[in-house]
Order: C-alpha cells, then structure tokens, then sequence
C-alpha cells in the first residue's frame, strides 16, 4: 500500500498558509481533513466555505470529522470515574491558583 499524504486543517492562518504552501509547491496532498468539534468561531466555518471550492477544484478529496457526543457534554456534564476512589464527578474540579512568592504580581 502506497503512503497516503493527509493534512490535518483547522482553517486558522497557520494550516491554512500550510496548505497553500503544499500546493504551491507541488507537494502530494491526497486528503484534508477538519475535525469540527461544533465550537469554532464562525469565522472558521466561513473559511472552511471559501476554501472548499479551492480544494474540489484540485480534485482534493476533503472529509470532516465529528466528535462522538457534543463537546460540551464532554467538557462539563459527563460522568467521570476517579481513578483511586470510587464515585463520578459531574463538574471541574475546583481550582487552586497558586501566588507567585516574593515580590508579588505586577
């Protein structure tokens, strides 16, 4: 089986200008793929609209990838064993900010 050469695009300026940059200079691109988690800016998904025409053009196959449940499900409601004690948490744990010692913050 021959290497396939995927770039994995956020549609921020970083992938973006990577993207380009292959193409331009002839590097293989064979897939790109975008994992869309629902919680981008909107002007990511608008981006993703102008650059899509570019990459059918080129004949770049293009996949979106999708979480298996909502991400903010994931981030605060669900159910998260402990690991040295029994019991789930439902909620961030509380969070310490440690105080930098000394002369204080300026």
């Amino acid at each position: 089986m021959e290497p396939r050469h995927i770039a994995s695009v956020s549609f921020g300026k970083d992938s973006l200008a990577m993207l380009y940059l292959l193409i331009a200079r002839g590097w293989p691109v064979d897939e790109i793929v975008f994992f869309n988690n629902g919680m981008e800016f909107q002007a990511i998904y608008d981006t993703r609209d102008r650059v899509l025409p570019d990459l059918e053009a080129l004949g770049i196959p293009y996949t979106e990838l999708y979480p298996r449940s909502p991400f903010l499900y994931d981030m605060l409601k669900r159910p998260i064993k402990y690991r040295d004690r029994p019991g789930y948490r439902t909620h961030f744990p509380d969070v310490q900010i440690r105080q930098p010692r000394g002369r204080g913050v300026r």
